[in-house]
């Protein structure tokens, strides 16, 4: 880890050095965690009552940082208590360099090319957040503690996630009233029976499962996954080899005959 030594404590801290990296992630040495700064208002006013200033420009995190988890981001609990459930995600997302759109809002809110954002959102604390991208991020099982109550959300974008895997799965049933749209694609810990917990997404309307390499029999999941979810899309997942399309549009396996079909 590369970087220079830093001391910034106010006048009611101790003197606890701090390692401020390249990319402005900071270590407090006391409890062992490395924190990441959103700007100097919600930054400087979380951090008073711990004893430390925060400087006022930092870069988020980025890929290969550690997985995401509740006790990681003493922000987010900050937002929820000042500014509720539905701007506390969209900063949660926000640090982690997703994108945002609350409800009756065309435009996404997103990190610029320097990995900041505005805070604009907090003029929507009363308004649902219905999308949320984390495509590419390290959101894990943890990190969804910060989503959980987003009663309206409609939109959920989790390809490419490393750390999205079954159990992260089992715990998306919290969105069964609302979600609509989910995307799984390039997930490489997800597996059958993580897909399987999805049954009660009864709303789903459209499913991206392609590129997933922890499925061993891609085309029998992707029927079973159809049966489960009747009224959903089920995009990616290649067909079984030899598979031939019956009339309904499902694929059977080369060779097998259709009851009453006479064999030649």
């Amino acid at each position: 880890m590369t970087g220079s030594w830093a001391v910034r404590p106010s006048s009611r801290s101790q003197h606890l050095p701090s390692r401020v990296g390249n990319q402005g992630r900071e270590t407090n040495w006391r409890s062992g965690t490395t924190s990441q700064a959103p700007g100097a208002e919600l930054g400087r006013a979380a951090r008073q009552g711990d004893g430390w200033k925060v400087a006022a420009s930092v870069t988020l995190v980025g890929p290969g940082s550690r997985p995401m988890a509740q006790g990681t981001c003493m922000y987010y609990r900050y937002t929820k208590d000042l500014y509720g459930d539905n701007a506390a995600a969209a900063f949660f997302v926000l640090t982690h360099r997703g994108r945002v759109r609350f409800q009756g809002q065309e435009t996404w809110f997103c990190v610029d090319q320097r990995g900041k954002f505005s805070f604009d959102f907090l003029q929507l604390r009363d308004v649902p957040v219905v999308a949320i991208d984390l495509a590419g991020s390290v959101l894990n099982y943890d990190g969804v503690d910060n989503l959980v109550k987003l009663t309206a959300l409609q939109s959920l974008d989790l390809s490419r996630c490393p750390h999205v895997d079954d159990w992260t799965l089992s715990r998306l049933h919290v969105f069964k009233d609302s979600l609509e749209e989910l995307s799984l694609a390039g997930c490489p810990q997800v597996t059958e029976r993580g897909l399987a917990c999805l049954h009660q997404l009864e709303h789903l309307r459209r499913l991206e499962l392609s590129h997933l390499p922890s499925v061993p029999v891609p085309g029998l999941v992707r029927i079973l996954v159809e049966e489960m979810l009747p009224r959903c899309e089920v995009v990616g997942l290649a067909p079984v080899s030899g598979a031939q399309t019956s009339r309904d549009g499902r694929e059977e396996p080369s060779g097998a005959r259709r009851a009453g079909e006479i064999p030649a």
